[in-house]
């Protein structure tokens, strides 16, 4: 017989719950969802570049700084919504892998010899940036951040409120700068990752959720629980 209540963590066997849960961030590791959606954003992208550069090649100085600022808009709002795309994936691994802690800490399991708190997980199997002591995997999700809400930020932003200021941080450490207009393109050049190839983001967060689900795993099934 199988019956599972997640919300109230009632659990009949053979069903595990931390199977379950692993099986949950798993879902992220290859989404073609979202491999498809970037993949769209990307040829976007490429379509506002060539804009730019057709504007440059072919428009009188006036007209082409309308056009150029125009598509530089779009083409910096298009990263930006890669960036968000990404991050709602980045939240799927580390909201199941949060729950699995909660789950470790009731049975009084210490899991990974972590706290399972949001920062933790996001560092965990994802390479520092070159340059910073953040993990890439931050970076992206603080991208999506400042890509958010960064209309209602005021300057300097070391006067940021602490709910914004982390974000800020971040970002400043992968080179975005204050009063800029490309600020999420140069999140991307920090991270390697060329404008029309934005479904580089899914590999990333493929990567890094694949190591992650390994990480607990292991584990897990070292304490008999999986």
């Amino acid at each position: 017989m199988l019956e599972l209540s997640l919300g109230a963590e009632v659990l009949l066997m053979p069903i595990v719950l931390y199977e379950i849960l692993l099986e949950f961030a798993e879902i992220h590791v290859h989404s073609s969802s979202l491999e498809r959606v970037l993949s769209s954003l990307g040829d976007a992208v490429t379509e506002a570049a060539g804009n730019i550069e057709h504007a440059r090649r072919h428009y009188h100085e006036d007209h082409c700084d309308s056009v150029c600022d125009e598509e530089s808009d779009v083409l910096e709002s298009l990263v930006g919504t890669a960036f968000v795309v990404a991050q709602a994936q980045i939240t799927g691994v580390v909201s199941s892998v949060m729950r699995l802690h909660k789950k470790a800490q009731s049975d009084g399991v210490h899991v990974a010899g972590l706290k399972g708190e949001r920062r933790e997980i996001m560092r965990l199997k994802s390479p520092v940036l070159a340059g910073t002591s953040y993990s890439r995997i931050q970076v992206i999700d603080a991208f999506a951040n400042y890509f958010k809400h960064h209309d209602e930020w005021k300057v300097p932003w070391a006067n940021l409120e602490s709910r914004s200021k982390p974000t800020a941080d971040i970002i400043a450490a992968a080179g975005a700068k204050e009063g800029s207009t490309g600020n999420l393109r140069a999140g991307l050049k920090a991270l390697d990752i060329d404008y029309d190839l934005l479904d580089r983001l899914h590999d990333e967060i493929a990567t890094w959720a694949s190591d992650v689900v390994k990480t607990y795993r292991s584990e897990l099934h070292a304490k008999g629980l999986v």
